[in-house]
């Protein structure tokens, strides 16, 4: 996302198009991951959680909860985001 290349994005988060997700982040793209944390079970989810930091253009930083998963297609494994788990988050500075 942070590159805004929004068809890597679709592919990896399919629940929306390219098209979509450039039109979803048009005003305040992000751009750039801070952090990636340790992924965890959360009860209730179908994958692991993956936390992430990341900086918008307006500045602001935001933790969102990637749920991930991998699918097979053509005999390979491929990695994908399920899903958010939950709300994204703005983070405020310490």
């Amino acid at each position: 996302m942070t590159g805004g290349d929004w068809a890597r994005v679709g592919e990896l988060r399919p629940a929306l198009s390219a098209e979509e997700w450039a039109a979803k982040y048009e005003d305040n793209p992000p751009v750039e991951l801070l952090e990636v944390g340790k992924p965890y079970w959360q009860e209730g989810c179908s994958g692991a959680v993956v936390p992430c930091l990341v900086k918008l253009a307006d500045g602001k930083r935001q933790e969102i909860k990637l749920v991930t998963d991998v699918r097979y297609e053509g005999g390979e494994m491929r990695p994908f985001v399920a899903a958010t788990w939950g709300r994204a988050r703005v983070v405020e500075d310490e």
